[in-house]
């Protein structure tokens, strides 16, 4: 296995992940570094080749990557020079034992930084006499490769598919004075990765299968489970309800907020009585904040997304509802926000449909950004909240 050269500090504790050695050696406050050994024998290096894709009636094709190996230091660089000339939203379709780690999760960073999108198999040639392309068969995703995977904005992965991590277990040795335990290393190492996860729009509970597997073994993460922990992101999430909250001055809000599926921000909607005195009855106000999402992007990229003339739309049942923009895009603190006029009629829409879609016009500056155009959002709770608003 690889090590550690001979002038880095002792080594307190190890985290075997299968055949992957995660050795948490970092000064204190720094991000852990994650490593790896050299992986089983006869394990080859992934590779990335493009592939022409069709259903089995030859029709329908499509390019995607398929990606095949075990996941090392480098594998952005050969996934790049594959991948520059492909456009936003091609499919990967990654087949792998795992591997590195941090490799893993820069791949899933590169993935992302692309657009592309993610499935889980291997592409081999097609066994229709007429069609000399490419089908997808079932696959398998395993530890590091997990990581990857979740870098697609959107993921889908099947029932025949193969996908969990092998043991986790930690090594026990000596702690240093004044130096984190093996144990408080091991929650560092872990922390790191469920951030990555949730980065990724995913539960961070998926660590939890890490510590569930033994040895060599494959703790299989079930298909059903992965909708649930959005490793599969292709079953739409439930909406969030509508609540009431009460500001510092008194006033009330409902609020409700929305994480996008595929995108890289958090939208939350807070309904208000109207200012200057004006009668609840025919219009609240609704103000609209966006905030990027575990600091997907920054503040500067946010006011290049959010010019002020950026409109907002609201639809439900396919129409679009009566508004009025008050103050347009603003910046305020980490994210960026704009207030509407809501009236009368549009309330009594919105409370009588199951959900509603906001669409924000953003320019194509933002594409780079991951920010999704339409946002869904559910009305449990918006009656009631309604309600209280006009009293």
């Amino acid at each position: 296995m690889n090590r550690p050269s001979s002038h880095s500090s002792p080594i307190c504790a190890a985290l075997v992940l299968g055949s992957l050695l995660l050795w948490p050696l970092f000064a204190s406050g720094a991000a852990p570094k994650l490593e790896k050994d050299s992986g089983p024998a006869g394990k080859e290096a992934m590779r990335f080749s493009v592939a022409n894709v069709c259903d089995l009636a030859g029709k329908n094709c499509q390019n995607m990557i398929a990606a095949n190996g075990w996941i090392e230091s480098g594998v952005v660089n050969r996934f790049n020079e594959q991948s520059n000339a492909l456009p936003e939203h091609t499919t990967v379709v990654i087949d792998s034992a795992g591997g590195d780690l941090q490799a893993g999760m820069e791949l899933g960073r590169a993935i992302r930084g692309k657009r592309f999108n993610t499935r889980i198999g291997v592409l081999k040639p097609s066994t229709n006499k007429n069609n000399i392309n490419f089908e997808l068969s079932p696959g398998r995703c395993l530890s590091a490769c997990v990581l990857s995977f979740l870098g697609g904005v959107e993921r889908d992965l099947e029932s025949t598919d193969i996908v969990g991590f092998h043991g986790l277990t930690i090594a026990n040795a000596k702690d240093q004075v004044g130096k984190p335990s093996g144990e408080e290393r091991a929650k560092e190492v872990l922390g790191a990765l469920g951030r990555y996860i949730e980065l990724m729009g995913a539960d961070r509970r998926i660590t939890d299968f890490m510590l569930l597997a033994k040895g060599d073994n494959i703790q299989r993460i079930p298909t059903e489970t992965a909708k649930q922990l959005n490793l599969d992101n292709q079953q739409p999430t439930p909406q969030s309800p509508w609540r009431l909250q009460a500001t510092d001055s008194g006033s009330v809000l409902a609020i409700v907020n929305e994480k996008q599926a595929k995108g890289q921000a958090t939208i939350t909607l807070a309904l208000t009585k109207p200012a200057n005195g004006e009668n609840p009855a025919e219009s609240l106000r609704l103000i609209v904040f966006v905030k990027p999402y575990q600091r997907s992007f920054n503040t500067s990229d946010m006011k290049l997304a959010f010019p002020e003339s950026a409109t907002v739309l609201m639809r439900a049942r396919t129409k679009v509802l009566g508004t009025k923009t008050l103050v347009g895009w603003r910046q305020n603190g980490e994210g960026m926000q704009m207030v509407m006029n809501i009236p009368n009629a549009t309330q009594e829409t919105l409370i009588q449909s199951l959900n509603f879609e906001l669409e924000i016009a953003f320019p194509e500056s933002a594409n780079k950004l991951g920010l999704e155009r339409i946002t869904p959002f559910g009305t449990a709770g918006l009656k009631g909240a309604i309600v209280i608003l006009k009293k």
